[in-house]
């Protein structure tokens, strides 16, 4: 089996942001990966109590036992909860929703439905995938890649950092056999937002990045997961690049606060963002020189921005977002942007936007940059990308091509200079950092 490379590359790109939000290598190998035998002691009754006891052990091994939240019960298959599948946060079987992340005024409440208590193992991932949802909507200090419409797929990542990486591999697909003297049949279900195989490559991550050793997590696994959890640990071998920028990740300074995310609030909509939102001031500017990462505070202002915007794909908010700027903030933030998503997913992905299926708007994107550059007097890169415009349409044409022949594994882009990229000097940096000093007030938003 190869594992798909858009997959691998998501995988790291969310670990590395886990790693950044949420205390890097010394905070994950402070934990330690949950096994059964952590819950051997708790009776299984199968009542709500049963419950109250696993949901306080998942509490206590995440090192979220002081976080204020209740646990509640929900019948299965609830025509109440299935109607409010899109309005709520949780888990899901293809029963039904396992799990849900309530937040109201009166609290947090985490709910299991009562289907779980006949699968304790099942209801130990349902409880840690929503205790994720619950420390990533209230901790984190960026936004993740690709935004939070992809949450469920952060939040099921972060149960393999959290060290549930067994559980979540082994609660994924469940089949049984049942049958008499008379009749037999079988049943699955299917449970949560990655495939076994994500969930074991998240798995392997842990332990390479931890140092548990492979055979603890590989003898508590079920067979298919197993398979896929040892190749993935081949595979993360080969991949030396991907695993050093793990390895040297720095975290988030903790003087930034807790995004909060208005895509937290379940009741939230993203077009009904605080026009706060949208402001950047004199204090803001003045903090970009201490602060480490230095553009943090740009950074975040700007993810504020355009997730407050209206529109169908994340690209469409960006355009709106960018529409609201001046000229000196909108050259920074584009030069800031491109450069951060080179770091993460290489001049391709730097490049190409998101849910893009046609070239003009990654064309757009491109010019917008290149003026962007221009304009912080980095006239080689500006020069660089101009030279790989005419390659965005090629790279679809040839993608298209690729897909209709099935040979995605022989698909070269034209886009893939990334080692040329990076012998480029930081000159827009230098220049940024001037008109930082020398300038701030063209950076306060509103501007005047």
């Amino acid at each position: 089996m190869h594992f798909d490379d858009e997959a691998v590359r998501r995988h790291f790109n969310t670990w590395h942001w886990l790693l950044e939000n949420f205390g890097g290598l010394s905070a994950i190998r402070g934990t330690r990966l949950a096994l059964p035998r952590d819950f051997a002691s708790i009776q299984p009754t199968r009542d709500h109590a049963f419950a109250e006891k696993t949901f306080e052990m998942v509490k206590t091994l995440m090192g979220m036992s002081d976080w204020p939240c209740r646990l509640g019960q929900f019948p299965d298959g609830s025509e109440q909860n299935v109607a409010r599948r899109h309005s709520l946060d949780g888990e899901w079987s293809s029963n039904g929703p396992a799990g849900l992340y309530i937040k109201t005024e009166e609290g947090v409440t985490i709910g299991y439905s009562n289907a779980q208590l006949d699968k304790p193992s099942a209801l130990v991932a349902t409880l840690a995938h929503e205790l994720c949802h619950y420390l990533l909507k209230m901790a984190a200090r960026s936004h993740p890649p690709g935004g939070w419409q992809d949450h469920e797929l952060h939040t099921d990542t972060a149960c393999g950092f959290m060290g549930f990486g067994i559980f979540a591999c082994n609660a994924v697909f469940d089949f049984q056999q049942w049958g008499d003297h008379q009749m037999s049949g079988w049943k699955w279900s299917r449970q949560g937002y990655l495939s076994e195989s994500e969930h074991s490559y998240s798995l392997a991550l842990y332990c390479a990045l931890t140092g548990i050793d492979a055979k603890t997590a590989s003898a508590h696994l079920k067979n298919n997961p197993r398979e896929y959890f040892e190749m993935a640990l081949d595979d993360i071998s080969h991949r030396p690049a991907e695993m050093d920028r793990l390895l040297r990740v720095k975290c988030l300074p903790r003087s930034l606060p807790p995004i909060l995310s208005i895509e937290s609030e379940s009741d939230a909509s993203v077009d009904s963002a605080p026009d706060s939102a949208a402001v950047f001031t004199r204090m803001d500017v003045e903090e970009l020189g201490p602060t480490k990462p230095w553009y943090a505070p740009l950074w975040d202002f700007y993810m504020r921005l355009a997730s407050a915007q209206a529109g169908e794909c994340w690209h469409d908010k960006e355009f709106a977002a960018m529409d609201l700027l001046q000229p000196a903030l909108r050259h920074a933030v584009l030069a800031m942007r491109f450069t951060l998503r080179f770091d993460d997913q290489g001049l391709q992905g730097a490049i190409i936007l998101e849910e893009a299926d046609e070239p003009a708007r990654s064309e757009q994107m491109l010019q917008e940059t290149i003026q962007a550059f221009e304009a912080l007097r980095d006239c080689p890169r500006a020069r660089f990308l101009q030279m790989l415009l005419p390659g965005i349409a090629v790279h679809f044409a040839e993608l298209e091509r690729a897909e209709r022949e099935e040979t995605l594994d022989e698909f070269f882009s034209p886009l893939d200079q990334d080692e040329a990229w990076r012998g480029l000097d930081l000159l827009w940096n230098h220049e940024l950092r001037r008109m930082i000093r020398d300038k701030p007030m063209t950076f306060v938003h509103p501007a005047g």
